[in-house]
């Protein structure tokens, strides 16, 4: 686990840091404090040099549909950098992994077609200046064959590792491809939609059934929808890919996107949990869709799984409920509450500079018991 995390330049962050992180962290504050973009940049250290990923899941905010330009990826990139008037762009992502400080430096060089949202970038273009823009950097460096015909080059993409080579990313439009490489440490994103996507709940099904898991993850499904007997996947006649289907106790069949969001969030979240052992694991508003009867029980597997599967958790959410159910579920549980590996992290904006507050799960706990405390 990484103990502790420090962000600096990206988005809302001048120069932030958490210390003493648990194996479960909880952010909590009012919206707009920076606890998404907390979980994007813990995502994007783990994802290292690997860009693809943390630029989609948090530059990019997964926000990609047919009617995307090449307007929009440069105003999400201008939006993800805490100094627009220094060019080029740059933040720094740090954790401690194992007692070992681990940097990754970005440096984000720039197109013309920045020009529209910088002034400096404007006023370079306009003044034939030596401001580093890629005009100037990326074009020079790049094969010839880099950028194909019709392509509008946008930015040069650095990403830096202690002495370890820079790695160089060329990112033009329409063709946005960036490659994939190994990440610092395995991870993954999950927003408040990500229990949508059918083909990620394919692939948590497969594996759970291939690791004859799927009996103990019904069993755990079954304890919140006792309705339920098993699940599968039934091929079409046509040999099309069908999704995963739940089997009711009555022997009928129904695809699992047919059920409520509650319902397939928590198939996707404890799903996760199993299959993206050994890792980090942030979760954007944990508590969305999910009925408070059943938060006792995502809590009390949050906490089981995270630990038999080497995860950590980082877990933005609103609802204080849902902090006092996963806190209580923590302490009633004696196999649970032997170890208080649980973070309760307040962020707050104060004049401009977010702070935070960081309390072991006991005495918020206890906070919350004996004085009522406003966690948020």
């Amino acid at each position: 686990m990484i103990s502790s995390f420090r962000v600096q330049g990206y988005r809302k962050f001048t120069d932030f840091r958490l210390e003493d992180l648990g194996r479960i962290n909880f952010l909590v504050g009012k919206n707009n404090v920076g606890k998404t973009t907390l979980l994007e940049a813990v995502y994007g250290w783990a994802s290292g040099k690997n860009l693809s990923p943390f630029f989609w899941n948090g530059i990019q905010r997964n926000q990609y549909n047919q009617n995307y330009t090449a307007y929009h990826v440069v105003d999400n990139i201008v939006s993800s950098v805490n100094e627009k008037g220094k060019i080029p762009f740059s933040f720094s992502l740090v954790a401690v992994d194992e007692g070992k400080e681990i940097v990754y430096n970005h440096k984000i060089s720039l197109g013309d077609l920045f020009r529209d949202f910088v002034r400096d970038v404007a006023m370079s273009s306009v003044n034939n200046s030596n401001t580093p823009m890629l005009q100037n950097v990326g074009q020079q460096s790049a094969p010839s064959n880099m950028f194909p015909a019709n392509n509008v080059p946008i930015a040069q993409w650095e990403v830096n590792k202690d002495d370890e080579p820079t790695q160089i990313f060329l990112l033009s439009w329409p063709n946005l491809f960036i490659e994939n490489i190994a990440p610092q440490k395995l991870a993954i994103y999950e927003d408040i939609s990500s229990h949508r996507n059918m083909d990620e709940n394919r692939k948590i099904y497969t594996y759970l059934k291939r690791q004859n898991l799927i009996k103990k993850f019904t069993e755990e499904m079954q304890i919140e929808f006792p309705e339920i007997n098993d699940f599968d996947i039934l091929p079409y006649q046509n040999n099309g890919l069908a999704p995963v289907s739940v089997q009711m106790t009555n022997g009928e069949y129904f695809p699992l996107h047919t059920f409520g969001d509650g319902f397939r969030r928590m198939f996707q979240i404890i799903g996760s949990l199993i299959f993206y052992h050994d890792n980090i694991m942030c979760i954007d508003e944990i508590d969305a869709t999910v009925h408070p009867s059943a938060q006792k029980e995502l809590s009390r597997c949050l906490i089981k799984y995270a630990r038999k599967y080497n995860v950590q958790l980082f877990v933005t959410t609103h609802n204080l409920e849902f902090v006092d159910n996963f806190l209580y579920s923590w302490r009633e549980d004696e196999s649970l509450s032997k170890i208080d590996d649980i973070r309760i992290i307040t962020m707050k904006d104060v004049n401009g500079e977010v702070k935070s507050r960081a309390m072991i799960g006991s005495k918020a706990l206890g906070a919350r018991e004996d004085f009522n405390l406003e966690l948020r």
